[in-house]
């Protein structure tokens, strides 16, 4: 059996695909419609289907409203106990590496935020560094995927140049809309409200999820750990101030430094007046453990992010979870790796004050 059912969905896709037997069909779902599609016409079809309803994989194609609208109602409230064993969706973390509908991109933050607290699975098939859906480059084979029950999917569009366009259309939408691409926020929510669909942040918060995601592949490379690392001291009008630089040192070896010399001290954790923090923000470099080792609010990045795209969101996001209260974010740039921790609701949220340079940046201790 392979039937394709197009479902009621006015000028959108509401497409419903079974494969194998009839007694117990898997099943592909491509694209919702609009939110009047789920309200009439799918949800009442995932409610007839044997419970808890199973849909092997969800495609969301791409971020118009008439094919993703009803995704969001799906997934504001999903019937009880639904399973998805994959969902194929390109989003800002698939393109920011490398003609829409205006509210698209906003959409797109909404479902990023529902897909993020749900768990299922996302765009795990994929093996490029940004996991995004999309056809090789000119020369190399396209790529089968293999579902359970024997279906095989070829990806053959979209290629990079559109996800390309489509990252630039997102950023410029979503800034315009006073949001940060790829980082939620409470102003997101408000957008959620007005659709509809109600988010709760603080029930799945993809920056605390950054904070806490394992770093498998710390840095092991022999020249960063062979970094000269020091703590600072200067009696400054009888007050002694320490600014810790710690080049690319590894993270264990620095961590493990810090302790000893705050046991000197006398201090449960190392006072700071300033950090400069290792390999300039990279996730391998920067772990909780090393974050907490320190007591310190201003934090500083030195990198114009070019090379590796730094500084890595887990390492901001550990300073942000992990770090002493009311600091401040120093970058000597202001890049597009690192513009988007400028936002007022995270800034807010977060409890730190983010400072920018044009590649010089001072910081007063």
């Amino acid at each position: 059996m392979f039937t394709v059912t197009m479902l009621p969905a006015s000028q959108g896709d509401c497409l419903w695909v079974e494969y194998g037997s009839q007694e117990k069909p898997h099943r592909v779902l491509i694209d919702c419609g609009t939110s009047p599609t789920y309200r009439r016409h799918l949800k009442p079809k995932l409610a007839s289907l044997r419970s808890p309803p199973y849909v092997d994989l969800l495609i969301v194609t791409h971020i118009d409203t008439d094919h993703i609208g009803g995704v969001l109602k799906l997934l504001d409230k999903p019937p009880d106990r639904m399973q998805i064993g994959q969902v194929w969706f390109n989003a800002w973390r698939h393109v920011a590496h490398d003609s829409l509908d205006i509210m698209g991109p906003v959409d797109g933050e909404i479902l990023s935020s529902q897909l993020d607290k749900l768990g299922w699975k996302w765009n795990t098939s994929f093996r490029s560094t940004d996991r995004s859906a999309r056809l090789p480059r000119p020369g190399r084979r396209l790529p089968s995927y293999q579902l359970p029950g024997g279906m095989k999917l070829t990806v053959v569009s979209p290629a990079i140049e559109q996800l390309r366009a489509l990252r630039d259309n997102w950023k410029a939408v979503v800034t315009d809309g006073g949001l940060a691409p790829g980082i939620p926020s409470r102003r997101l929510i408000d957008k959620a409200r007005q659709k509809g669909v109600r988010l709760d942040l603080m029930g799945g918060d993809p920056i605390r999820e950054w904070a806490d995601s394992h770093t498998d592949d710390l840095d092991v490379t022999p020249a960063n750990g062979s970094s000269i690392a020091v703590v600072a001291e200067y009696n400054d009008k009888g007050v002694t101030k320490r600014c810790l630089l710690a080049g690319d040192a590894h993270a264990p070896v620095l961590a493990q430094g810090i302790r000893r010399l705050a046991g000197q001290l006398g201090q449960a954790r190392l006072q700071l007046d300033a950090f400069k923090l290792p390999h300039h923000g990279s996730r391998r470099n920067i772990t909780r453990e090393l974050v907490e080792a320190v007591d310190c609010r201003r934090y500083l990045f030195s990198t114009n992010g070019v090379s590796h795209k730094h500084p890595h969101r887990e390492a901001v996001a550990r300073v942000l979870i992990y770090g002493t209260p009311e600091r401040t974010l120093h970058f000597n740039y202001r890049t597009k790796f690192n513009e988007d921790w400028d936002d007022p609701e995270l800034r807010k949220g977060y409890d730190y004050a983010a400072e920018y340079g044009d590649g010089t940046l001072m910081v007063k201790l």
